[in-house]
């Protein structure tokens, strides 16, 4: 294996896991991580670019921060619209380094981004430490894992209709707790 390959797959590993963070990293996927780093890749490095932030990616940062949402059930919730985009010289799929962001306050269970589209729709990236937020994705035609999944609503009245699921999925969820 070349030191680009296992650099890449580090590198999504990283990525997918959020830093090791998420209940689906396992023994196995730190055997695999550490066979990587065994190939003499600069882990601390990549590490550091996965958390890079372009001077733009920084003031959407402070947007994401000063704008979200947050919900006494935990539920964090941000739309960014296209404007800021084309204010700030991104383009959509930019803020993905930007998601887990919410998550890291301590208040928050779940955040929902609501990405505007050039067409006008909604990307919408649901997140979440422990409760299943597939089942809302479902609900809107979306889908992934239980902690990580998406979705695309097609406008603000759509956007309110999947923080309402989401809140109900929550209470219900902590409500067995």
């Amino acid at each position: 294996m070349t030191a680009a390959v296992a650099t890449k797959l580090y590198a999504g590993i990283i990525g997918d896991t959020v830093r090791f963070s998420t209940p689906e990293t396992s023994t196995r996927t730190l055997k695999i991580a550490s066979a990587l780093a065994a190939t003499d890749i600069d882990i601390a490095t990549i590490s550091h670019h996965e958390m890079d932030l372009t001077p733009a990616l920084s003031k959407l940062y402070g947007y994401v921060l000063s704008e979200q949402t947050i919900e006494p059930s935990g539920l964090a919730h941000v739309v960014l619209p296209q404007r800021l985009f084309s204010d700030l010289s991104l383009e959509c799929g930019d803020e993905d380094a930007l998601v887990p962001l919410p998550g890291n306050l301590t208040t928050v269970k779940v955040w929902l981004f609501f990405i505007e589209t050039p067409q006008g729709q909604y990307r919408v990236h649901f997140r979440s430490k422990a409760i299943n937020v597939n089942a809302v994705a479902k609900a809107f035609n979306g889908g992934g894992h239980p902690l990580a999944s998406g979705a695309f609503v097609p406008d603000l009245a759509t956007v309110g209709q999947v923080i309402e699921q989401m809140q109900a999925q929550i209470l219900a969820a902590t409500a067995v707790d």
